[in-house]
């Protein structure tokens, strides 16, 4: 190998780093790795799940933080702060588990503690980022959660990987 290569293939190898452009949500680090990895922002299509669509119904995640997961919770959670994200379901070879997003359209944190079956299929069939974010709803008509959860997806969001503490936070209900 020619002196030097190396450092000019580190070199090249930065340039394709992930970027705001590119966000590969795969590449990121879990929000409790050292050190921690740099905010990525990207599109992402949004949907929302609670307690009656949940699978099965309730606030059962797949991976609980008693699992020796990176998850924050034991169960669908969190108040949407920055020390207490709100669960998110997607597919894990999408985003890791225990990566922390944060979602300003709703001004909240989230983590990804959770699987959910049509993210791994849009994500298996055309690499397609989809988040599907708790709403809760527990003792809810069906009809109400349902409605606030269709009245908040977006097909493309805004949304940002590793984000830094202190960002704005609504304290409001989603639902």
């Amino acid at each position: 190998m020619m002196p030097g290569f190396s450092l000019i293939l580190v070199a090249i190898m930065s340039l394709f780093a992930v970027t705001p452009s590119s966000a590969a949500f795969y590449a990121v680090t879990p929000s409790t790795a050292a050190p921690a990895a740099s905010p990525v922002t990207s599109k992402v299509y949004i949907t929302w799940y609670g307690w009656p669509d949940n699978d099965p119904p309730g606030n059962a995640i797949a991976y609980p933080k008693n699992g020796g997961f990176h998850a924050r919770h034991n169960a669908a959670g969190g108040t949407g702060t920055y020390t207490d994200p709100i669960t998110l379901a997607s597919d894990n070879r999408e985003i890791p588990v225990g990566t922390r997003v944060y979602v300003p359209f709703v001004k909240r944190y989230f983590i990804m503690e959770d699987q959910c079956v049509e993210c791994q299929h849009d994500w298996a069939k055309s690499r397609k980022y989809h988040f599907d974010l708790w709403i809760g709803g527990k003792g809810m008509p069906v009809h109400t959660v349902l409605a606030r959860e269709n009245a908040l997806t977006r097909s493309l969001a805004t949304v940002i990987a590793n984000p830094p503490a202190g960002l704005p936070v609504d304290s409001a209900p989603l639902i």
